[in-house]
């Protein structure tokens, strides 16, 4: 019973992703620009999606110990997109007529609070606990390191972000308006904050181990 939850579960946030991605990418009017693929929201659903697609064709890699740790990093990721938006980025609070009438607000709210909600709920009732290894949330972070590696190189190609002073997609990274130092130590703030959540997880696994469910 409790896997074919899980399944249901875990099909609702791969169909969920995909529409939250097409939505908030606003296909319904074309092919979006290249630019907002350059988003940390964007990627991090798009892996979540990808993952959970992958979960449900072959739903015994759920078993792999070595998935597992791989799929911290992504709970890390996509949590880490929802608390920043939510506590920081976010403007104004949904209100029902906007999610029921406005396709953009729709996605952006699947994206950044259905989708990370669902993807750590799911990793608290389904996924098997004990699998993460005491240095993984270090590990983890090479990933949000290879994002901002990656949106370096890519805002010297060339600039993607109209109506924006900076080349960069978020102000925090922006070290033509702001300088190094500035984003040096926001970059430092958002290191500390990806490893102190990862630990998090990884303490929250272990005290919800048990020997049944152990990797």
């Amino acid at each position: 019973m409790k896997d074919k939850l899980s399944r249901i579960f875990k099909g609702i946030i791969a169909v969920g992703g995909f529409t939250g991605l097409y939505l908030h990418l606003d296909f319904l009017r074309g092919a979006p620009p290249a630019y907002k693929f350059m988003h940390f929201t964007v990627i991090s659903n798009i892996i979540v999606t990808v993952i959970y697609f992958l979960l449900l064709a072959n739903p015994k890699i759920s078993q792999n110990r070595s998935f597992l740790r791989f799929k911290g990093a992504v709970i890390m990721m996509i949590t880490v997109t929802g608390v920043i938006y939510n506590t920081i980025l976010k403007s104004e609070p949904y209100t029902a007529y906007d999610l029921f009438m406005k396709s953009d607000v729709l996605g952006n709210f699947i994206v950044h609070v259905f989708i990370p909600v669902c993807v750590v709920a799911d990793w608290l009732i389904f996924d098997k606990k004990g699998c993460y290894k005491i240095y993984d949330p270090l590990l983890w972070t090479l990933f949000p390191y290879a994002y901002v590696i990656f949106t370096v190189v890519v805002a010297h190609i060339g600039q993607f972000y109209p109506n924006q002073e900076s080349r960069y997609p978020y102000n925090f990274m922006a070290w033509d308006v702001y300088g190094f130092s500035a984003v040096f130590k926001n970059i430092v703030l958002m290191s500390v904050f990806f490893i102190v959540l990862g630990y998090i997880f990884y303490f929250v696994g272990y005290l919800l181990w048990k020997k049944k469910n152990k990797c």
